[in-house]
């Protein structure tokens, strides 16, 4: 009889303990979603805003914020409306009890959050426009080139101007004449680039495109146009040029001296990833004070299928193959003013 009561017991506590743990992932997953009507309190930045400055070398740059994006996980506490309540661009954002917008990505969710820059120059190309780049990796899992594209043509696939990279920065596919080219992510990206997502259409007003070179013809691999490839789009990357005008507060290209300031002055060009980065896919180093992997605009010159693009130590003549989508996404934007 002993015995009886004992596994009796026994499965009592089973019970018991099941019926906790069902309840807590109930809670869990209300936590997560409810068809609650959230009243949304965050505002878009719609407009350039000074909100600090950096100190490189002497040197001050100012520090602003404008548009938005997904960024940092969402708060257990935060709960969240499962209808969708806006879309922006390619991303759909909900409605967070904590008056904030939330996009979901797989089974998480990341918080809308204002895009930080830096202001590089304040006269862009001698075109009286200012040349932001964002203080992070905001995003990652877009190769640079579709695997299939120009096969048949036998073209380079690491031209930004041709590039599936320039297609989600830009969101436009009528601004230049490819040929057979690029009609899958063309169709992908019209309309729902990163710069109709970052920002909105008040936002976007701000934003001012400059041609930094006359457009390279399609079939030239060599020359300054081939290499630095900017097309005119209010959004774009850097190219390496770019990544190592000490102007800029970037370190000279410096590979065959011995400088032993080295390591610091990369430092300049170490980004690290948002949360949002990572769960796309985005590759960073375990090195404390070491950041992500980012694309630059400028071509391999001597493999077709490689572009450069800036290691976790900011060394920017690193390469990466144009499928990789593992590549963070560091986007420079031109601005009249603010």
């Amino acid at each position: 009889m002993k015995k009886i009561k004992n596994i009796t017991s026994v499965l009592f506590c089973l019970l018991f303990s099941y019926s906790i743990l069902s309840c807590n992932h109930g809670q869990i997953n209300e936590i997560e979603e409810e068809n609650i009507d959230y009243q949304i309190t965050y505002s878009f930045h719609e407009q350039p805003e000074k909100i600090g400055t950096q100190i490189i070398k002497d040197k001050e740059y100012d520090i602003l914020v404008f548009g938005d994006y997904p960024q940092s996980k969402k708060d257990n506490s935060v709960k969240v409306n499962k209808i969708p309540a806006l879309s922006m661009g390619h991303i759909t954002y909900y409605a967070g009890s904590d008056g904030n917008y939330y996009a979901k990505l797989d089974n998480e969710f990341f918080l809308v959050e204002p895009l930080k820059w830096r202001v590089l120059t304040k006269d862009y190309n001698e075109s009286g426009k200012m040349l932001l780049l964002s203080e992070s990796i905001i995003d990652s899992g877009v190769p640079f080139h579709d695997e299939f594209i120009d096969t048949d043509l036998m073209r380079p696939r690491n031209k930004y101007f041709i590039s599936r990279m320039r297609d989600y920065l830009s969101g436009t596919i009528d601004d230049i004449k490819y040929g057979e080219t690029s009609g899958m992510s063309r169709v992908l990206w019209n309309g729902k680039g990163l710069f109709q997502t970052a920002f909105t259409p008040a936002g976007q007003k701000f934003l001012v495109s400059v041609n930094k070179y006359p457009e390279a013809s399609i079939d030239d691999i060599k020359g300054i146009a081939a290499y630095e490839q900017y097309s005119g789009e209010e959004v774009f990357l850097l190219s390496v040029k770019e990544s190592v005008n000490p102007d800029y507060g970037f370190p000279a290209y410096d590979w065959y001296k011995n400088n032993p300031n080295k390591e610091k002055e990369d430092d300049t060009r170490i980004r690290f990833p948002t949360d949002y980065a990572i769960a796309k896919g985005a590759k960073s180093s375990d090195v404390e004070g070491q950041g992500g992997y980012w694309w630059l605009r400028s071509p391999n010159y001597y493999n077709g299928d490689e572009v450069r693009c800036v290691d976790d130590s900011g060394f920017s003549y690193s390469i990466a193959h144009v499928h990789d989508t593992s590549m963070g996404i560091v986007p420079a934007i031109t601005i009249e003013n603010y």
